[in-house]
């Protein structure tokens, strides 16, 4: 009897307890109090009622998987943060510590103590998503030049290109090997446009799913090279060394951030109108299979009282209205997320050297897919397509690229309606998803009705600026993109995928 009241006051002083408890034996739910059964929105008999991991969110499950299987205590207390999902789908963060128990109800078990962080995990996205923003706003003014330049000389060759075709007497008396130069540097241009505008787009989005996927360390610092290359020539010269590193994991728009970071400290740590004396040196190489990015400045370095701080929010020695203090914190936040390890060097009059570590991907089959040029691409050669667009210039360049398929075109969502209302035989659907009035997505949700399976055939063509709707769409159906600027083998290379 002692026994039972002893177990009965213990139980209810788990239930008074703010922080969640839940004991998992086999991956089945033996006990959970109640305010981890709050935490994820359901009574503790529904909590009990699903297996632990169907609780998780599946992109932490076999994290978690890991923990269940074991079978013996490891002497390990490491805290995790794991996200589950609520019944109306919302996903909720929790800190999670395990813990082992040898004996409960008679058998051992695993226990978890939990604390809802979701709040200030969306206070720290917030902040990263502020720092991002101010860093894309200190890369705008050079963007801008990066893409003048190009635009300059595109311009001056087509209009050089036109003039030539537009000759009474074309051909005759035409330098047709220059024309044919003028098209080349015209089309370079434009494709050094595409991928400054596609770097910068990568570096400013907020991706709220955070998506984790095989990256290349190095591509990402070129990519940050690229967006920030006016503002380094300012200051320094710039000496890099981009070796091969290993494949990580990591979201891109995050790691893009870490590298900008420190790129943009570097630049700021330099003075004004002395490049000539400076230099920014920025290495990527692998070392004990670790992918490494190594940035060094020859600035005015760090004093030892206060290389301790550099980490810490909201800490800075710039000048008002230069920095928030935010940016190597966010950059230390976001390595250790992805596994990885940031130190900084420094010394008074030599300069300052920082040092990221990230773990190398688990499995080479991991790694993403189609990251590596298909050397086997052969065109499409027929098909049956149409395309919908409000832009009558890009429907007139799917025209030429699409010249030998059976092409139709709209140039409105509900034109799309009407030519599918009559005709359903295509094999791809590009659809523009953002167009006045019946846009891309109430054309998808019409022939999901109207036609179910067809809606699988439409690609979404996009320049990559989503509103919170149009990506929650996106991030809800499995159809293929085509981002823009695309180029002809881009379009190619969907037609010939033929989504089911």
């Amino acid at each position: 009897m002692v026994q039972n009241d002893e177990n009965a006051d213990l139980r209810a002083l788990s239930d008074q307890n703010p922080e969640g408890i839940v004991v998992v034996r086999n991956g089945f739910v033996l006990y959970v109090n109640a305010s981890f059964a709050r935490f994820l929105g359901r009574d503790r008999q529904q909590v009990m009622d699903e297996t632990f991991l169907d609780l998780l969110h599946e992109t932490y499950r076999e994290t978690m998987r890991s923990w269940l299987v074991a079978d013996a205590d490891t002497g390990r207390r490491t805290t995790a943060e794991y996200g589950f999902v609520r019944p109306d789908g919302a996903r909720v963060m929790l800190q999670l510590t395990p813990m082992w128990l040898s004996s409960f109800a008679g058998r051992p078990a695993r226990a978890f103590i939990a604390r809802d962080i979701s709040e200030v995990k969306q206070t720290q996205a917030d902040l990263l998503l502020a720092d991002r923003m101010m860093t894309v706003g200190a890369l705008a003014a050079g963007v801008a030049h990066e893409i003048n330049n190009p635009m300059s000389y595109v311009i001056g060759n087509l209009h050089y290109a036109l003039s030539v075709l537009t000759q009474p007497d074309f051909p005759e008396g035409a330098d047709l090997q220059e024309l044919r130069s003028s098209m080349d540097e015209a089309l370079d241009g434009a494709e050094r446009v595409s991928r400054i505008v596609k770097n910068f787009h990568t570096f400013s989005r907020a991706d709220q799913n955070n998506a984790m996927k095989a990256l290349s360390l190095t591509s990402v610092v070129e990519s940050a090279l690229t967006a920030t290359f006016i503002q380094i020539r300012r200051k320094a010269e710039l000496v890099k060394d981009l070796g091969p590193t290993p494949a990580v994991v990591g979201d891109e728009a995050r790691l893009g951030q870490v590298v900008l970071n420190l790129i943009l400290n570097a630049v700021q740590a330099l003075p004004d109108n002395q490049s000539t004396a400076h230099v920014i040196e920025i290495r990527t190489y692998e070392d004990q299979g670790q992918a490494v990015f190594r940035i060094s400045d020859s600035g005015p370095g760090i004093a030892p009282q206060v290389l301790n701080h550099v980490f810490d929010p909201f800490f800075t020695t710039k000048p008002i209205g230069v920095g928030t203090g935010l940016g190597l914190s966010i950059a230390h936040s976001i390595v250790r997320q992805l596994g990885g390890h940031i130190d900084v060097e420094s010394e008074l009059g030599k300069g300052t050297t920082f040092t990221v570590r990230l773990p190398p991907l688990a499995s080479p089959a991991d790694e993403e897919e189609g990251s590596e040029p298909d050397s086997a691409f052969v065109p499409a050669q027929e098909g049956r397509i149409l395309v919908i667009d409000d832009e009558s210039l890009i429907v007139n360049a799917f025209r030429r690229v699409l010249r030998d398929f059976d092409l139709e075109v709209a140039y409105s969502g509900q034109e799309a309606i009407e030519i599918l209302s009559a005709d359903v035989n295509f094999d791809v659907i590009f659809c523009d998803l953002y167009m006045p009035g019946t846009d891309g997505k109430a054309v998808h949700r019409w022939v999901q009705i109207s036609n179910p399976g067809l809606e699988k055939r439409i690609v979404f063509m996009t320049g990559g600026a989503h509103d919170a709707v149009s990506q929650a769409f996106l991030d809800s159906v499995p159809n293929l993109r085509l981002n823009k600027p695309f180029d002809p083998e881009d379009i190619q290379r969907i037609i010939q995928r033929r989504p089911a």
